[in-house]
């Protein structure tokens, strides 16, 4: 196991390798710990029997002012790749209504 320093420092590497910015740096980084925290526990999304419109409704927008996303408001969810387009819908769908206004 490694400390949080050096998972922060990893993790930034692996960022500027994808997206190709030697120099990106953030102002703030934190390690989570997903089996400790006390809202998800170590959960997972996934669709019990009788829940297949869930997604949409949790991807809803709450009076067109509170935005939702997160892999279980994703159409084809699926861990990382479900929570950035989720985050890509939301982004849309923000900019979409201060169009609108």
């Amino acid at each position: 196991e490694i400390g949080e320093e050096q998972a922060v420092q990893v993790a930034l590497t692996g960022l500027r390798q994808v997206l190709r910015k030697p120099r990106i740096t953030p102002t703030d980084a934190r390690m989570t710990h997903w089996n400790d925290e006390p809202f998800t526990r170590g959960a997972y999304t996934y669709t019990p029997p009788g829940a297949v419109g869930a997604r949409d409704v949790l991807a809803e927008p709450l009076q067109n002012t509170l935005f939702f996303g997160g892999e279980a408001t994703d159409e084809q969810y699926g861990y990382v790749h479900g929570a950035y387009r989720s985050g890509q819908r939301v982004a849309h769908e923000i900019l979409a209504q201060r169009e609108r206004q």
